[in-house]
């Protein structure tokens, strides 16, 4: 039994629903595709503006316009941090200090 025939056998309802059938499927494909075409026509996009920017940093630290930071991201020059003073670093005056003896080192008391 050919195609043909067994179509010819079906009743005219089933050939609707086998024809819708078919047309879902043929429709269901196609979104299938352009969806998977946008997706790799994003990530090209994304990736072409990933570079331009990593680019763009290289050429403005060989500019002179940046520097690496300690972990070698790039820094540019507006938001270089200032030295942090540490609180061991910092100095009392004299007058705020009292008076203290001399301490003696070594653990032993006098002899």
């Amino acid at each position: 039994m050919s195609v043909a025939e067994f179509l010819g056998s079906l009743t005219l309802e089933t050939q609707i629903i086998a024809a819708g059938l078919l047309f879902l499927v043929l429709l269901l494909t196609a979104v299938q595709i352009i969806y998977m075409r946008s997706i790799r026509t994003r990530e090209a996009a994304q990736t072409e503006k990933a570079m331009s920017a990593q680019l763009s940093r290289v050429v403005s630290l060989l500019e002179g316009n940046g520097r690496r930071s300690a972990n070698g991201r790039l820094l540019p020059v507006k938001s270089r941090f200032r030295p942090v003073k540490r609180t061991a670093d910092r100095t009392v005056p004299a007058a705020r200090c009292p008076a203290t003896a001399p301490k003696q080192r070594g653990g032993r008391g006098r002899r």
